[in-house]
């Protein structure tokens, strides 16, 4: 196996400073990026900014994850209370899930991507 090869950078002027969460779509065409300032960037595979999506609720963001099939994008906030939101790559909407729980810490799709 050969060496990483750096595709491209974000600098804080898109995330903020300190951490961020990144994921992946699962062709690997976009990537999900989300800092300190809470707005989602999608870039494509050459670090070009696609899309700019605002997190669904107040509170860091603390969970971002695509689905199998690469239409929706999961996101948890620290403030969430229960819920979390599907965002559509198609209809650039958010859709709201409550959930019985209180405390969501993370966020994880089924390997078929049908169940979060």
């Amino acid at each position: 196996m050969g060496a990483l090869e750096r595709l491209f950078s974000i600098d804080s002027r898109f995330l903020g400073v300190g951490a961020f969460q990144y994921s992946w779509h699962p062709s690997s065409t976009l990537v999900a990026a989300v800092g300190s300032n809470n707005v989602i960037q999608l870039f494509d595979s050459r670090g070009a900014l696609f899309e700019q999506v605002v997190a669904p609720f107040p509170g860091d963001v603390t969970g971002l994850q695509w689905d199998a099939a690469g239409e929706r994008l999961a996101v948890l906030t620290s403030a969430s209370n229960g819920r979390f939101a599907l965002w559509s790559l198609e209809t650039k909407r958010y859709q709201v899930v409550q959930t019985k729980c209180k405390d969501l810490s993370m966020l994880r799709w089924s390997q078929q991507g049908l169940h979060l």
